[in-house]
């Protein structure tokens, strides 16, 4: 496969930081909205509840995991060779329409920000390469990449929600369940193909060490940090543009126009935005390298030299299929609102949860086998 690299907790926490709010700020809010109404943010809370239980079984079965077995080797010795493929297949599918809904809402930010018309092809050639260099120099690579632009991402973040907030009107977000407690259920369910951002650990799992109590903390920190700082944006829009906001089309630059509004700033949303964009390619690396490994153990290709016929089998899909379908459309009808979440909500959501026991299960059975097959050699010694 790729480079087998280790990869430092602090620098998997500073991943798990930048992942959470990436991409969270494009067409999301206002497709939440459209169907929660103003009590959208109590969908994405309910959405994040889920996901840090999930993220605390996943850490669980980090800390189990002491043999370093990766993922494919867990579910094979659990689930079988067969089960685990079928795993890794809703994976990649999982993982590819993610990155594809992350490249068109950048289509849509570059759009509505910088120029007019964006060409496709202009704009995801420069990122496909800039995939295909990272898988090729390893996920270290991304993890340092990552400790260089987190305080300036997280910077550019915060800038747009404190220069907004003055401009916040809180009372748009009463009154409260107002329609009952039904449609936030309905925008829970409708966004879940959005979240489960903390799944990516799962293809991480050879390439951690044990974590000890105090990386096990800072984690869950991060984790809860890249939560708040997603909710405050949303509370934040829903504030600003209260019945407008299922209308709006892309959040950030929304809620970033207000940050223009005293001259001495310049174009200040501009350099936000531009600086935020980096958590969002920073995103598309880690889940490209998440598809690469499920297709790898899928088609069960045993090599660790990086295979370009693996690359381009995940994105001549991505180029292409925009060109010729609304695959936005099909994303938010068919996926979204579809019977396609769930099928995913079994590898985001069903897996993670179970992942500790079966965890548990495959280093156990592995711990047996290299018993018994040091005790046949014992025996032949003797004899």
């Amino acid at each position: 496969m790729i480079k087998a690299e280790k990869v430092k907790i602090s620098q998997l926490a500073l991943i798990l930081l930048i992942v959470i709010p990436g991409g969270k700020y494009l067409s999301l809010p206002s497709y939440m909205y459209s169907i929660s109404g103003r009590d959208s943010w109590l969908s994405f809370l309910l959405l994040f509840v889920l996901d840090f239980v999930c993220f605390l079984f996943t850490l669980w079965a980090i800390n189990l995991n002491r043999r370093g077995l990766s993922l494919n080797e867990i579910l094979t010795q659990t689930l079988s060779p067969v089960g685990s493929k079928i795993i890794f297949a809703v994976f990649t599918v999982f993982f590819l329409l993610r990155v594809t809904v992350l490249l068109l809402g950048c289509v849509d930010l570059f759009s509505s920000t910088f120029v007019i018309n964006t060409n496709w092809l202009a704009y995801i050639i420069p990122i496909a390469l800039l995939v295909a260099v990272s898988l090729v120099q390893g996920v270290r690579n991304v993890a340092r990449l990552t400790e260089m632009l987190f305080v300036f991402v997280m910077l550019a973040l915060l800038s747009i929600i404190f220069l907004s907030l003055r401009s916040a009107d809180f009372s748009n977000l009463r009154p409260f369940l107002d329609e009952g407690f039904k449609p936030v259920l309905e925008g829970s369910l409708d966004g879940s193909f959005w979240f489960a951002d903390s799944v990516f650990l799962l293809f991480f799992l050879e390439k951690v060490e044990a974590p000890k109590k105090k990386d096990n903390v800072l984690l869950c920190v991060m984790l809860l940090i890249g939560i708040l700082v997603t909710m405050a944006l949303v509370v934040l829009y829903v504030a600003l543009f209260g019945n407008a906001s299922g209308i709006n089309g892309i959040a950030i630059t929304k809620v970033s126009q207000f940050n223009i509004s005293n001259n001495s700033y310049g174009r200040l949303d501009w350099l936000s935005i531009s600086i935020w964009m980096c958590s969002i390619f920073i995103k598309i690396i880690v889940l490209s390298f998440c598809a690469y490994s499920a297709i790898v153990w899928t088609v069960g290709y045993k090599k660790e030299k990086f295979n370009w016929w693996v690359f381009l089998s995940m994105v001549v899909p991505v180029i292409a299929l925009p060109l010729f379908f609304e695959m936005e459309t099909f994303i938010f009808n068919q996926v979204s609102k579809g019977f396609v979440k769930y099928i995913l909500i079994v590898v985001q959501y069903v897996l993670p949860i179970c992942l500790p026991f079966l965890t548990k299960a495959a280093c156990a059975k592995g711990g047996r086998e290299k018993k018994t097959s040091g005790a046949g050699r014992v025996k032949g010694e003797a004899v």
